[in-house]
């Protein structure tokens, strides 16, 4: 049984079809209006300018204590699900940061 839709009502009770041709006037005029610059251009530095390393994320205490339990407990028990293992390790990471 296919779906009916109610028709999407305008202003005074007319159908948008009706304002079929003024619609997609003004969509396209927007989706030009858009295209004008490719997306990726936005996000490129200008031209010219210095070049920036991206500065490299320090390993905190938790994360190398966790990292520490997870191999010890993955070399003690090898066929564990990770699952398992990464929450035996998250609570060791927990206390030995504590």
């Amino acid at each position: 049984m296919p779906r009916r839709f109610r028709a999407i009502e305008g202003p005074q009770g007319r159908s948008l079809r009706d304002y079929e041709d003024g619609y997609n006037e003004g969509y396209a005029a927007g989706f030009m209006a858009g295209m004008q610059v490719d997306p990726w251009e936005k996000r490129r530095d200008k031209p010219g300018a210095p070049f920036k390393a991206k500065k490299k994320r320090r390993k905190t205490a938790y994360q190398s204590a966790y990292s520490a339990a997870y191999k010890r407990l993955k070399k003690k028990h090898p066929r564990m699900s990770f699952g398992s293992l990464s929450k035996k390790a998250h609570a060791a990471a927990r206390k030995k940061v504590k």
